[in-house]
């Protein structure tokens, strides 16, 4: 009989926009470093980061006052 157990879900987090600004300023600050390691060294899923660059424009229309 085989046992199988169910891969552990990880639990989603949300970001907020100030946490999004700052992934923002620092692919902007580090434009020799490739966008995965930027990802691996902030600890976000590469498609995340890839996700919150493609929706910059939005982003920072919604920061501003």
């Amino acid at each position: 009989m085989c046992a199988y157990q169910p891969a552990k879900k990880k639990s989603r987090k949300s970001l907020s926009l100030g946490e999004k600004l700052k992934i923002l300023d620092e692919v902007k600050n580090s434009p020799k470093e490739s966008k995965k390691s930027i990802a691996e060294r902030l600890g976000l899923p590469y498609s995340t980061l890839t996700t919150i660059l493609k929706n910059e424009e939005d982003i920072r229309k919604v920061s501003k006052p």
